[in-house]
């Protein structure tokens, strides 16, 4: 039996199983490629905002953990949180273009699948309760919604070819009967 060093980073399972995991739960090629991508933001974090690699983020987040301060490892989280929300130019991206801030649902999906990691590969558990307690996720700004102008639904019906314009008219008539107003 192999002793761990006391710095050695405790892992139970490798990145690759982890992945896998991800496919069998969801049955999707997509959400394993999404979880990827995560891990990756996550590594641009450790390396761009903490100056450090993410065995050795993760190697702490495992220390906090056994010394139950999960405060700190939240509050580095939230930090992961606040790094998605802005544009970093100084990042290049496997894309050959620059870091480009998230939006508020691809970033709670994102720490979601950095969460699972930590917990099935690592044994950082974190409740409920913690990341409410200590994660600001931006909220989703909601635009009302505008009334289309008359001079802009004359254009559209002008445009439209004769059967888009009849179901135009159709549903043009529907609220007005329906006495709504557009």
């Amino acid at each position: 039996m192999q002793v761990l060093k006391k710095n050695h980073m405790k892992r139970y399972y490798s990145d690759q199983q982890w992945l896998d995991r991800v496919y069998q739960k969801s049955n999707a090629w997509s959400t394993q490629h999404q979880s990827g991508i995560a891990l990756r933001i996550f590594d641009y974090f450790c390396k761009y905002e903490l100056k450090k690699s993410r065995d050795e983020v993760i190697k702490q987040y495992q220390q906090w953990f056994e010394q139950q301060d999960i405060e700190s490892i939240c509050m580095s989280l939230d930090g992961f949180v606040n790094f998605m929300t802005k544009d970093h130019p100084e990042i290049k991206v496997l894309t050959g273009s620059t870091f480009k801030k998230k939006s508020p649902k691809t970033i709670k999906n994102y720490f979601g699948f950095i969460k699972s990691y930590l917990r099935f590969c690592f044994r950082v558990k974190l409740s409920v309760d913690d990341v409410k307690d200590s994660i600001q996720f931006p909220t989703q700004l909601k635009e009302s919604r505008e009334p289309i102008s008359l001079d802009t639904l004359k254009k559209l019906f002008d445009r439209a070819s004769p059967k888009r314009r009849a179901l135009f008219y159709v549903l043009v008539s529907i609220l007005v009967m329906m006495d709504l107003s557009f």
